[in-house]
This record gives structure tokens, C-alpha cells and sequence, in this order.
């Protein structure tokens, strides 16, 4: 219907497999396809003729994003014959795992956006990715100077993770 419309393709790469094995487990996966199937729906109703048709191509990249790396590479074997694939959206967990296909998608060659990792490395290591959240660095010293301006004594009690590839709690 409007062939003067550039065609894009964004491709939707999560941890889509649970990890109990349950559907329930997948809450934030579901509500995460909604959002980008709502502005699908937004770009496809646009009026502008400059205003591209956006394809989306779901991923998955396993429980914990274990299957990434093995995923991006595939991506690179699909971006090489469709020239319509421009980059990746989503992404689950600063884990190690993450951090292995954010580095396996940009040496495709592939930019990524992120909203709601937030781990430091991520975005230092890697030039084709992009996180709209603030980065750990930038969080931590937010709480910091609120904590600062609070009366009473200073006492902390941090919580983190024994996932050892948890890169999120050990880095915020």
C-alpha cells in the first residue's frame, strides 16, 4: 500500500525461555513483546512517507540469555542476505551471558538498544550499543548524595547476588 515507505526490520532479542519452565515466568518477557508490538503498530499507522514499516523479528536467546552468542551469530548469517535488518532491541539481564552476545552482535556489526540494562561494562566495552538507562556508576552515585543528605547515622547493608554471572549486583 505504501511502497515509497522504507522497510526495516528490528530483531526482538530476549531470554525468552523461563526459567521455571512455566509460562508465568515470562511476565516482563510478555509485557516487554506488548510494548514493542504496540509501537509496531504506532510506526505502521504512521503517515509520513519517509516513515519506515517496521518488521519485527523475535529471538530468543534461552533461559538467562545462555544461547545468545550462538543467536547473534546466526543474526550475522541473516543480516549478510537481508539487508532490511538494521539492528537489535531488548536484551535481558547484565549477566555475563549478555555481556558475551552484546560483544557477539557487535562484531556482527549489529547496534543494539537496551532500556533496561544498566550494568557499567556494558556499554564501556562495546561501540554498537546503546542502553537508555542510566549506567550502575551513575545510579549508585544518585543514591549516594540522597543517602548523604539524610540526618542519622550511615549504615549500609548491601544485597547482592551468588550467581556468579550476575554482573549487575556485583558492579552496582
Amino acid at each position: 500500500a505504501h511502497p515509497e515507505r522504507p522497510y526495516i526490520t528490528l530483531v526482538v532479542l530476549e531470554a525468552l525461555t523461563s526459567s521455571n519452565n512455566l509460562a508465568d515466568g515470562l511476565t516482563t518477557e510478555r509485557e516487554s513483546l506488548e510494548g514493542f508490538a504496540v509501537a509496531q503498530l504506532r510506526q505502521l499507522d504512521a503517515p509520513g512517507s519517509a516513515d519506515p514499516i517496521v518488521r519485527l523479528l523475535i529471538a530468543n536467546a534461552g533461559r538467562t540469555m545462555r544461547e545468545g552468542v550462538r543467536v547473534a551469530n546466526q543474526l550475522r548469517l541473516q543480516a549478510q542476505q537481508d539487508s532490511s535488518i538494521v539492528g537489535v532491541v531488548g536484551l535481558d539481564l547484565s549477566s555475563t551471558p549478555t555481556q558475551q552476545t552484546i560483544a557477539a552482535l557487535t562484531n556482527a556489526g549489529l547496534p543494539m538498544v537496551a532500556s533496561t540494562l544498566s550494568a557499567d561494562p556494558l556499554a564501556d566495552l562495546n561501540p554498537m550499543y546503546f542502553q537508555v538507562t542510566p549506567q550502575n556508576r551513575r545510579e549508585a552515585a544518585v543514591a549516594a548524595g540522597f543517602a548523604a543528605q539524610l540526618p542519622g547515622p550511615r549504615v549500609v547493608r548491601v544485597y547482592y547476588s551468588d550467581d556468579d554471572a550476575d554482573v549487575y549486583s556485583t558492579n552496582l
